[in-house]
Order: C-alpha cells, then structure tokens, then sequence
C-alpha cells in the first residue's frame, strides 16, 4: 500500500527508500541503504525511513511556498519577469495562500 506523509509546507511526499534520508548511491549509481548497505527496490520503505531533508522544504522557492502549477509553467516556459507577469495574468499568485 502505497503511504504519503505532508513535509513542513502540506506538500505529500510518497514513503518510499528513493524519499529516505538513509539513501546513498553506489559509483555505478545504485541506491543503497546507508544503514543496511543493501540495495533498495522501488516504492518499497522499512520503518527506518525518514524524510531526506531535501524534502522536508520542497515547494519552497525563494523563502515562499509556490504553487505546483507555477513550478510547473516554469518548467515549460523559463523564469523571466515577462513569464511571471504571463503566469499571474492567468492564474493569479504564484504564491500559496493568496487569492486572485
């Protein structure tokens, strides 16, 4: 059964070993366990898992937390002033918890 927790921002996180603070890759760029130095199988997870850090911020950008769909039409459109004043005109904030 696949489990997903909330990190600090209300963003899900799927529980799995690729999420796991204990990971590590092996130089031919196998995913192993620090603490078992097996390898890993994927969406699988042992009660030792815990968020990696670099997930516990994701949706933070800039000191605030942004909309999925903002992340999103960066990725297809590029960051620049114009496609922020782009993005707004549709959409509205960029920001999470601000209205239109």
């Amino acid at each position: 059964m696949e489990q997903q927790v909330k990190n600090n921002f209300g963003i899900s996180i799927k529980v799995c070993c690729a999420s796991c603070l204990f990971k590590e890759y092996k130089d031919d760029k196998e995913r192993i366990c620090k603490l078992s130095k097996l390898g890993t199988h994927p969406k699988e997870y042992c009660t030792s898992w815990k968020m990696a850090e670099n997930l516990q911020n994701i949706g933070k950008g800039g000191g605030r937390v942004k909309k999925k769909t903002w992340f999103e039409y960066v990725k297809e459109h590029g960051y620049s002033d114009q496609s922020v004043r782009d993005f707004e005109r549709q959409f509205g904030s960029r920001y999470m918890g601000r209205k239109k």
